[in-house]
């Protein structure tokens, strides 16, 4: 079964001789684990996000305008302006999140100059 390096799944993987000898995993056995994970965080998510809605208590529920009713406790908004100040906040999260998951996914830093390039070069030339 362990004979070769494509005579297992990679399921058996983790469990593989020649594996356990080297300390290497097959890429696809780390994306299915990983798959798995993000499977399990989503349904933890899909379960608690509609109990949210339950914390407010009743009397908080009345002092709340219409739009946060059921969502937050205390006092509602002082005047129109903290929605003001709130969607602003909003905006440059969202506007920074965005944009930092963009820069985590595809860098886009090609350029043989990059400063990156200083870090990564050995001493003779060649890249790390």
């Amino acid at each position: 079964m362990y004979g070769n390096k494509n005579s297992h799944t990679d399921e058996t993987c983790i469990n593989c001789p020649i594996h356990k000898r080297t300390g290497v995993i097959h890429a696809r056995f780390i994306a299915l684990k990983v798959n798995q994970m993000k499977k399990r965080i989503y349904t933890l998510l899909g379960l608690m996000l509609p109990a949210l809605t339950g914390l407010a208590c009743p009397v908080c529920e009345r002092q709340q305008p219409k739009l946060l009713q059921g969502i937050t406790h205390g006092s509602g908004p002082a005047s129109d302006w903290d929605y003001v100040i709130i969607a602003v906040m909003v905006a440059i999260v969202v506007f920074t999140g965005y944009f930092s998951i963009k820069m985590l996914v595809r860098p886009g830093e090609n350029t043989p100059n990059h400063i990156k390039h200083t870090i990564l070069t050995l001493e003779d030339g060649s890249e790390k």
